[in-house]
Order: structure tokens, then sequence, then C-alpha cells
């Protein structure tokens, strides 16, 4: 991948953790898992408006990237699955659940970089 391509990715990488540890997304994240825990069907339609949209985002990211060959094709979903759960893993639930703080800025680029060069590792065209 180029240069141009990983600071482009690391960029986006970055911008979805602000979004998702700023603390509204936090807060909406304790109602989700309120409404899920009461099976509210708001549930479903919180996450649609939330979490679906970045997904597609990210998505459409990974399927361009793919077309202008920065990175091997694959199933876009796939990759952005991966790509978060490289980013947020085990430690997110545990932010979720107050058990750690958020990661400080030094913390977040440093799992930024993590995340990113597992993900070259299978992906690197």
């Amino acid at each position: 991948a180029s240069v141009d391509f990983y600071q482009a990715l690391f960029s986006v990488c970055s911008r979805a953790l602000q979004i998702i540890y700023s603390p509204e997304a936090l807060k909406l994240e304790h109602v989700l898992f309120e409404l899920a825990a009461e099976q509210s069907p708001l549930a479903e339609q919180f996450f649609t408006a939330s979490h679906t949209r970045l997904q597609n985002e990210l998505a459409a990211f990974f399927q361009k990237a793919a077309e202008l060959g920065f990175i091997q094709s694959d199933d876009p979903i796939y990759q952005t699955e991966l790509i978060l759960t490289l980013l947020l893993g085990v430690r997110h639930h545990k932010v979720l659940l107050g058990i750690i703080t958020v990661p400080n800025a030094q913390e977040l680029n440093q799992i930024i970089r993590d995340a990113l060069d597992l993900f070259f590792l299978k992906y690197r065209n």
C-alpha cells in the first residue's frame, strides 16, 4: 500500500475512533444496551442510524481502495468488520463497562498503527 493510502486510512481510523469514543457516542452505546436488554425495537433503529452508517462509509472506502489497487479486493463489509475489531477489541467493552478509561491520543495512535499493520498483512497489494 502506498504511503499516501496508509496515511488516508490512518486518518479515517483516527476520525472513526474520535467519533466512537466521544462522550455522546458512549452515552448512545449505553442507551443501546438498555434498549436491547428490554428487547425494544428502537435498539435496531438506533443501531442502524449510528453503527450501520459508519460501517457503510468504511465499506465504501474499502471498495474504492480495492478498485484503485491500494488493497486486495475482498468483501468490503468483512474488511470493515475486521478493521473495527482490530481497532476496538475487548478494550472497547472495558471502556463501555467503565473498567478502563478511553485511550488517550498517544494510545489511540499506537492502536491504529498496530491495527493497520495487521490489516495490511492480509490486504497489502
